[in-house]
This record gives C-alpha cells, structure tokens and sequence, in this order.
C-alpha cells in the first residue's frame, strides 16, 4: 500500500516524518504494538545485514544497483 503523507493528519505526519530523522516510531491499539515503522534501507545496508556480508563487502551499491537491474531486464525479453 502507498500512502501520500499529505492525505494523512498533521499529527500523523509529523510523527512518521521523524523517521527520516532515523527513528523507529511504533504503533499501538489498545496497549499492544501493531506496526514498526523504521528508516528504510539501501539495497547496499540490506546486503550487508545478510548472513553473509563478506561474500558481498566489496560491492559498490552503485554498482549493484545497476547490474541487478540489468539482470531484472533481461528476464523480460
């Protein structure tokens, strides 16, 4: 789901813009967590926090970036 902040109420709005501030801001309903929402990463920060981060440390995320596209293309013709 996409939703446009500026649909939303400005309370809202000033609660999740202070995750691009890098905060974590949680939502509740009564008393209990129901959402999460965190910064969202890199293609370059989520392959570093995989299991394996050696195989994949000397990656440029420009690069990466790049060549995974190619890849996603190429499955298209």
């Amino acid at each position: 789901m996409l939703v446009e902040l500026s649909l939303l109420p400005p309370h809202i709005v000033q609660q999740i813009l202070q995750i691009q501030q890098g905060r974590t801001v949680q939502f509740t309903h009564k008393g209990q967590i129901v959402a999460n929402i965190v910064p969202a990463q890199s293609s370059y920060e989520m392959l570093m926090a995989m299991d394996y981060p050696d195989e994949v440390a000397d990656i440029e995320e420009e690069n990466f970036i790049r060549q995974s596209s190619l890849r996603m293309n190429e499955g298209m013709d």
